[in-house]
């Protein structure tokens, strides 16, 4: 499981996250709602290593990851789809897909039945495998951006804000495709605003303002509380 216990983020003098305590135990799906600058992305990037906390401890299945570099954090088992994807636009969809397994180069066997999972996953991949990856679709990459995070076999998959700029059709297919990753046996952490398509897929939620987590239930029971249908729902 991963663990967060009074996690404190600074930046100069602003307090970016703010005493966090959360958790994702074996087979959850978890959502982080908040807004445009609650602190979502630098909660992930925390996470994964990129930003360091000042105080608090992260642990995962029991081990101190605080302070550990990125890969060193994919090795443990994390890996994320960062906001805007981030691609690289010349290189092939197999090619981009394979960089995600560097952790794992060694393991032959290995990447390549992840590869034919990833491509079981999205078929649209596998027909594009050799076209550079500025030329998909924005559905397309982003499919390619949750590929190459699977691609190190997490056992906790982070998605940052996965349906942005996606259209309704294509948002759906996503929401249903993480379903499918998480029922598949990997832990998913995934920081969303479309609030309401979220709450229906996961297990259990954090409302996060202010750098601070301010609520968190059952998703069920998120999606029927006031304060939240107001300010993330609508309704």
């Amino acid at each position: 499981m991963l663990k967060l216990t009074g996690v404190n983020v600074v930046f100069g003098s602003y307090r970016a996250l703010q005493d966090i305590n959360l958790e994702v135990m074996p087979g959850e799906l978890v959502v982080l709602l908040g807004a445009n600058g609650a602190g979502k992305s630098t909660l992930f990037r925390t996470i994964g290593g990129f930003v360091k906390a000042v105080s608090g401890e992260i642990e995962f299945y029991g081990k101190r990851i605080t302070g550990l570099a990125p890969h060193q954090v994919v090795r443990y088992g994390i890996s994320q789809c960062l906001e805007g994807r981030q691609l690289f636009p010349q290189m092939s969809v197999k090619k981009n897909l394979i960089l995600g397994a560097y952790t794992r180069r060694h393991d032959k066997n290995g990447i390549k039945k992840s590869l034919n999972t990833v491509y079981e996953l999205f078929p649209a991949l596998k027909e594009k495998q050799n076209a550079p990856a500025y030329s998909l679709s924005g559905g397309q990459q982003q499919m390619l951006a949750i590929g190459r995070a699977l691609m190190s076999a997490p056992r906790l998959l982070m998605l940052d804000e996965p349906s942005i700029g996606l259209a309704p059709l294509v948002v759906k297919q996503m929401f249903e495709t993480v379903k499918i990753i998480n029922e598949s046996g990997t832990m998913v952490l995934m920081a969303e605003q479309n609030a309401g398509m979220a709450l229906k897929i996961s297990h259990r939620g954090y409302v996060l303002e202010n750098g601070r987590i301010v609520m968190h239930d059952r998703s069920d029971v998120l999606a029927r509380d006031e304060e939240v249908k107001k300010a993330y729902i609508g309704g």
